[in-house]
């Protein structure tokens, strides 16, 4: 998992060409991993009375996720940046976001759905592996990139162009040929009310994620 952290980090950071903006994105991710994790312990071993998850499907399931939320990441970050060019990133997101939302949610309800065909197998391990990655995806997709990554883009701000400082400037970069109108002052915007749902929705991830994981945790040292 370390592994494929630190190589999705290389390859947001050549594609995107920002420092700030892959460091925030991978830890969105994690947060998302963390948060399936937790969720997979919780139904297999509280829920359903298993001793413990397959050793290996944490690490198979990390994997996966984070490549596949890299894929993700890169495609809606992208589509910001482009229209980031001639205007502030801020009021990119607003105009980036609508255009990704619909094919981020199809792909990843299409991904999932296929992963979770994996449960037909009949092992408690291909079924483990089959929630985790079904979950993960839809997780990643209805929360973390149309929920949680616009919020981080956009708070971020002008930060987002380090280390690509005046090549990415309004004056460095053409305007868009078909610029897409921003939302007038006193209009709410189509984001206005993300930012507390996507808090929410991570802190409460990351306490579930946390809770499962301790309680793991305190389990096999007492054994």
């Amino acid at each position: 998992a370390v592994a494929a952290l630190v190589v999705n980090f290389v390859l947001i950071v050549v594609i995107l060409r920002s420092v700030v903006a892959a460091a925030y994105l991978l830890a969105a991710s994690a947060l998302g991993l963390a948060a399936t994790l937790g969720l997979l312990r919780l139904v297999f071993v509280d829920v359903l009375g298993h001793p413990d998850v397959t050793y290996f499907v944490p690490f198979a399931a990390a994997v996966l996720l984070l490549s596949l939320g890299s894929d993700y990441t890169i495609f809606v970050a992208g589509r910001v940046w482009q229209h980031a060019r001639g205007r502030s990133i801020r009021d990119a997101v607003d105009s980036a976001i609508a255009e990704t939302t619909g094919p981020v949610t199809a792909a990843g309800v299409a991904l999932a759905t296929s992963f979770a065909l994996l449960a037909i197998v009949p092992t408690v391990t291909f079924r483990e592996l089959a929630f985790a990655l079904a979950g993960g995806i839809l997780l990643d997709a209805f929360v973390i990139r149309t929920a949680l990554v616009p919020v981080l883009i956009h708070a971020a701000g002008e930060a987002n162009r380090w280390p690509r400082g005046a090549r990415f400037s309004a004056a460095a970069l053409p305007a868009s040929p078909t610029p897409v109108p921003v939302a007038a002052a006193g209009t709410p915007s189509p984001r206005d009310g993300v930012p507390f749902t996507a808090v929410v929705a991570a802190v409460g991830l990351f306490l579930i994620a946390t809770k499962r994981y301790v309680r793991s945790t305190r389990n096999r040292r007492s054994s």
